[in-house]
């Protein structure tokens, strides 16, 4: 019992800062899993990594390396904090919000005007509240 809360104590301290809306949308996508000994895969395949990164989001935001690199926490927060930067910008969508930011990040970078992104939003909301 000890030994698991020390584990759980290390993994903590290794974990990189976030917001409430990143670590919101970890526990939504895979309830704040880290990738073990095999890729932590979604959609049939098609997202992989803690934030269920598609292929096609890694490459929108224009990161280097290769795509299976989305399989570490760190790296896939650039990656969504990139794919933010490019698609959740005042000029595009108006008023940023965390709404806006997790309906595109589900739904694309037009997902904030998307009736099937709002169940997202309010998983994401209800983790925010916790």
């Amino acid at each position: 019992m000890i030994a698991s809360i020390l584990l759980s104590l290390m993994t903590l301290q290794e974990l990189p800062c976030m917001t409430k809306l990143e670590k919101a949308i970890w526990q939504v996508e895979t309830g704040s899993r880290l990738t073990g000994d095999e890729p932590i895969l979604g959609d049939n395949g098609k997202s992989r990594g803690p934030l269920q990164i598609s292929k096609a989001a890694w490459i929108d935001a224009r990161m280097p390396g290769t795509y299976e690199l989305v399989d570490d926490l760190d790296y896939s927060l650039q990656v969504f904090r990139r794919y933010q930067a490019r698609y959740a910008r005042e000029d595009r969508i108006g008023e940023v919000t965390w709404e806006k930011k997790a309906r595109i990040w589900n739904g694309g970078p037009s997902g904030h005007k998307k009736k099937a992104t709002l169940p997202y939003w309010a998983k994401v909301e209800k983790e925010i509240g916790k």
